[in-house]
């Protein structure tokens, strides 16, 4: 799609819907074609509509990949803090014609797939919780 058409529509999103920062329309489009493209690889066979679930892990994977560490404050500061608010944005999108769902895809099936805590910072939690006190040496 033109970028300016895009901004366009994510501009008439935003005058109906404040919840989610610009930014947060433009990661997730984005997040959507990586993911599109990561699912049709020929391990996963002809081109297929994309799970809920493929669609939520892809966004965290694609999140990590552009963020790192501070992916989980990234999408925080663009008020995407769960799973559901992915799919609030995806079925903003979706309204807007620029993105496609299947009959069965339902907002509510986004809802408490997985915390964005658990995807997006606890890789990079110490994995060694018993931290030992260093060993003295004698120096004499």
């Amino acid at each position: 799609m033109n970028p300016e058409k895009f901004r366009s529509i994510v501009t008439e999103i935003l005058q109906k819907d404040r919840r989610y920062k610009e930014e947060a329309y433009y990661f997730i489009n984005e997040a959507v074609a990586y993911a599109s493209e990561l699912y049709q690889k020929p391990r996963f066979g002809k081109k297929r509509h994309l799970s809920i679930d493929e669609l939520c892990e892809a966004i965290c994977e694609f999140s990590l990949n552009e963020f790192g560490a501070m992916a989980f404050t990234v999408l925080q500061i663009w008020g995407l803090e769960t799973t559901l608010d992915f799919g609030h944005v995806v079925f903003n999108l979706i309204d807007a014609n620029v993105l496609a769902a299947s009959d069965n895809d339902k907002l509510g099936d986004f809802d408490e797939i997985f915390t964005l805590d658990e995807r997006l910072r606890q890789p990079f939690h110490p994995k060694n919780t018993q931290i030992q006190a260093p060993k003295s040496i004698d120096l004499l």
